[in-house]
């Protein structure tokens, strides 16, 4: 005769609003031993026997009686720290993929901070990266107030992007008076969707950051990258768990600027954030004197050091 018993049954809910915490209903529960004996013991292998997110307590094989339901509360479950590498070629696409990056952030354009690649840049990395690719789309240098010219432009390049078979968008566009353009996100947003976009750092001009950050949330992006409005990622670190604590998980910040190995880990532990975005750059050819610029490409040994500091 197997005794009675109490077991304590958790039931994995989606928690609202938020893609990082999930909701537990616990639950106590009271169980005969005849429909003890009758439980599955592959469910009795751990001390959470009964588990299973697709499990509710109606649907489990044997009949159980709800004593009280005595908690119900958000856990936070350790997520996967991510390593996004910025490239500006097909080449150094090629080599951060090969070296282990968690996803590419596409671009052209090193010496104006990252323009809207080629098409035959996009389709060539799409057709020979494993990771995912995210698209950089600016039609230019200089500041992030476009023309009604320049936001067809970007439309217009988003649905090659789309058609290409992209795995995500990288954009951002503010107004005169470096506030976010709720309107022009708002269209490109929509036009992106359901593609993830990234929001880049013209955050760091943004004259008012927390409303820039609601703002951003509303049009539905994912995540920002950002430098905490600092010069680099470790200067803004403090600021950075602020937005991360005011975000509280409905978008995701990306620190970005000036991370290496040997500041990496410190960033992780200081903002409290699980996205990291680097270059890991090396210099494969200086300006000469036709001023033709630079062909940057990934240090694969640099891509290893950041992973290996993000375990």
């Amino acid at each position: 005769m197997i005794a009675p018993f109490f077991i304590l049954v958790v039931v994995k809910r989606p928690f609202p609003a938020s893609g990082n915490l999930d909701f537990f209903t616990t639950s106590m529960v009271f169980i005969s031993g005849f429909e003890c004996a009758k439980i599955n013991r592959k469910w009795l292998a751990s001390p959470f026997a009964i588990c299973n997110p697709q499990v509710s307590i109606h649907s489990l094989p044997i009949r159980l009686f709800v004593i009280r339901k005595f908690a119900s509360f958000p856990i936070r479950s350790r997520l996967k720290n991510i390593l996004e590498i910025a490239t500006f070629s097909s080449e150094a696409a090629i080599i951060a993929s090969r070296s282990g990056a968690d996803r590419i952030e596409l671009c052209s354009g090193y010496a104006d901070g990252g323009l809207t690649p080629s098409l035959g840049t996009i389709r060539y990395v799409k057709e020979n990266v494993k990771c995912p690719v995210f698209v950089m789309i600016r039609p230019r240098g200089g500041d992030f107030c476009y023309s009604k010219i320049e936001i067809e432009i970007m439309k217009r390049d988003i649905e090659v992007c789309k058609e290409i078979g992209v795995d995500g968008i990288v954009l951002g566009a503010l107004t005169k008076d470096f506030e976010i353009n709720n309107n022009s996100m708002l269209q490109l947003c929509k036009l992106i969707a359901p593609l993830p976009v990234t929001f880049h750092r013209a955050f760091d001009v943004c004259h008012d950051p927390f409303e820039a950050l609601e703002i951003l949330i509303g049009c539905g992006v994912k995540r920002i990258l950002t430098s905490g409005q600092k010069s680099s990622a470790m200067e803004g670190a403090a600021f950075i768990s602020e937005l991360n604590a005011k975000a509280n998980g409905r978008i995701i910040l990306m620190p970005g600027a000036g991370i290496n190995p040997g500041n990496i880990s410190d960033l992780v532990k200081q903002t409290g954030c699980h996205e990291f975005h680097a270059s890991a750059k090396r210099i494969s050819s200086k300006s000469d004197s036709f001023g033709f610029g630079e062909n940057v490409l990934p240090h694969p040994e640099i891509i290893h050091e950041l992973k290996g500091k993000l375990l």
